[in-house]
């Protein structure tokens, strides 16, 4: 006798929109966070990318205040779900609402907003065309929150779900690295005539 029920069991359901997306954050945690220290960031984001664009992540370059006062450039890197959550999520909405509105008046403008974010940092080095090498940095965006146009707070994004570094950690690692650095130097000093290694 066939069993109805185990053939048609709601057990091989398909997952719903909500655990989708719950298994992807937890999958991009993973790849992107995990052993990584969370930063809280203000900067100010605009609608301009920086770099190439591709379909799982994307660069919008920014601006914050830095250690010496002055404005800095910076990069804000979504990922993965956080890509998708920023594309239909309100932030973006607004400010090509708000580009929209000034295309109608001949205004061709790149909004901006002021935006609170958490996420790692992760820094970029390239060489000009001289071979000169330049640096800089881009925050790795796990949640972010903004003033909508109506006065309301929106947060957006999610918390990494995976263990993050400590400040601890950190200082632990460059104290590791810098020991290795000098062991490195060490080795690479030419020996002397009597076999001695200069120091």
């Amino acid at each position: 006798m066939i069993d109805f029920d185990s053939i048609f069991d709601d057990d091989d359901d398909p997952a719903s929109p909500e655990d989708l997306r719950r298994d992807r954050l937890a999958r991009d945690d993973r790849e992107i966070f995990e052993g990584k220290r969370l930063h809280e960031v203000k900067a100010t984001m605009s609608m301009s990318r920086a770099g190439r664009r591709d379909s799982d992540s994307q660069t919008f370059r920014a601006t914050r205040a830095g250690p010496n006062g002055q404005e800095e450039a910076i990069g804000l890197t979504f990922r993965g779900q956080r890509l998708d959550d920023l594309k239909s999520g309100a932030l973006l909405a607004e400010m090509e609402k708000e580009r929209r509105a000034e295309l109608a008046k001949g205004k061709d403008i790149d909004p901006s907003r002021e935006v609170d974010l958490t996420g790692a940092w992760k820094m970029r080095r390239w060489k000009d065309a001289a071979g000169k090498e330049h640096k800089a940095f881009d925050l790795l965006v796990a949640s972010w929150t903004f003033t909508s146009k109506t006065g309301e707070r929106v947060t957006e994004g999610a918390a990494p779900s995976v263990k993050m570094a400590t400040r601890e950690d950190e200082r632990s690692a460059a104290v590791r690295a810098k020991a290795a650095d000098r062991a490195q130097a060490r080795s690479a000093r030419p020996a002397r005539s009597d076999g001695a290694v200069e120091i």
